[in-house]
Order: C-alpha cells, then structure tokens, then sequence
C-alpha cells in the first residue's frame, strides 16, 4: 500500500510518498552501512541514491545535510 504524507509547503518540505520494496539483502546491507557512516537514515541515503540514478536534483532540504 501506498501512502501520501503531505508535510506542509510553510516548512518547505516536499510531499513524501511511504511504500514498501523489497531490496537485495546486500543492497540494503550496504545502504545501510552508508547510513551509519554519514550519520543519517536509510531513507536519506536511498533518496540520495535514487535521485543520483534519476539525475533528479537534491532538494534544498537534502542540500543542508
């Protein structure tokens, strides 16, 4: 299922979409690892990761970081 979370346009948060996928153990091993490196969530690094792939910009939010 499929769910949209709207964060509100006066904090300057984009819309985020929650979903469940499933990821090769050593893909979100590896994800993961990334996350503790950098000090930052899964949801951060898949993000980052999916939008590099995409060639999509990094959000102002995502900037910051």
């Amino acid at each position: 299922m499929t769910k949209t979370r709207r964060t509100g346009k006066e904090s300057g948060m984009a819309t985020r979409v929650k979903t469940t996928v499933e990821l090769d153990a050593d893909v979100w091993e590896a994800a993961k690892m990334r996350a503790v490196q950098e000090r930052t969530d899964l949801r951060t690094v898949l993000t980052a990761a999916l939008r590099a792939h995409l060639k999509l910009p990094a959000t102002a939010r995502e900037r910051g970081r």
